[in-house]
């Protein structure tokens, strides 16, 4: 007991642990008995014999990180949900571009039919909208696609290279038989020039968002808007920096599916996209301005 009390004794003193190296058996907790010797837990020879001992009760402080209290308490951290659905680009069937989360919004090909794979995409591969045909992919229209109109929190982010500045549109969501949309990324030389341009629909107006002017086509460049019903506010971000924002976060749905690579209006599919796109995704959430940067940023 005494040898148990000094080897306390010393610890508490400020003694370096290899000060209790190489005492006789019994040993403190921590230590175990190896060939009539103390050694540390950790450094006793797996396999070989050790005699545990008479452990003596430690009457030190008690450990608040005891071994067996690691991890088994603690939640783990798993961070922010993902997106509810990501084209990202990186493969493709002949009638189907898949959703990389698993929750089965796999975008439909329309029109022309899927869009070819490009190898200078945004992050990997890239759709590929540039030839002349007519190609649309069609996320079908579900639950967690669609915001109440009482409002509700929601996110979109996607890279787009135009290899033209015409009325084209990347991605949107149509909404009635007329020209409106519930929302909508696009280009018009005649209306914004050569500014790519987040616009909604709501009962009783139309709301736009633009980003910096474009001077130069076939170059990458990062579109996000972030919906928060809380702060009841729409913000679009332009390569990872904030370029404008607007009140209000209730918008009009009905059964149309979320479009890429083009727009409907008046029951006809037109506006299409002419260059890449790449890594599309929607959250039904706010995403910060930290994961805003993360998406904005190449490898």
């Amino acid at each position: 007991m005494r040898l148990a009390i000094a080897a306390l004794l010393l610890t508490a003193c400020g003694v370096p642990d290899g000060a209790l190296e190489g005492r006789p058996c019994p040993c403190i907790e921590g230590w175990v008995c190896q060939d009539s010797i103390c050694v540390r837990e950790r450094d006793a020879v797996d396999g070989g014999p050790v005699d545990q001992g008479t452990t003596e009760p430690d009457q030190g402080t008690p450990d608040m990180f005891e071994a067996e209290d690691l991890g088994q308490d603690m939640p783990l951290d798993m961070g922010p949900p993902g997106p509810v659905f990501a084209i990202t680009c990186e493969s493709s069937t002949a009638t189907f571009v898949p959703d990389a989360t698993g929750n089965g919004f796999d975008g439909i090909c329309r029109g022309g039919g899927c869009p070819p794979l490009a190898t200078e995409g945004a992050i990997g591969s890239a759709c590929d909208f540039t030839d002349a045909v007519h190609l649309e992919i069609d996320i079908p229209a579900g639950s967690r696609l669609d915001v109440p109109a009482s409002g509700a929190d929601f996110s979109l982010a996607f890279w787009f290279r135009p290899d033209v500045f015409t009325f084209t549109s990347s991605f949107s969501r149509p909404y009635g038989s007329s020209t409106a949309n519930s929302w909508e990324f696009y280009f018009s030389t005649t209306m914004t020039g050569t500014r790519p341009t987040w616009w909604r629909v709501t009962d009783d107006s139309r709301d736009d968002l633009h980003a910096p002017e474009l001077t130069t086509t076939g170059e990458w460049h990062h579109m996000a808007v972030v919906v928060d019903a809380t702060a009841d506010e729409v913000t679009l971000y332009f390569d990872g920096v904030e370029a404008g924002a607007v009140a209000g976060s209730t918008f009009l749905y009905d059964d149309h599916p979320i479009l890429i690579g083009a727009d409907e209006n008046d029951g006809v599919r037109d506006n299409h996209f002419r260059g890449l796109l790449d890594e599309l995704y929607f959250y039904d959430r706010v995403i910060s301005e930290a994961e805003i940067t993360e998406l904005a940023t190449r490898p």
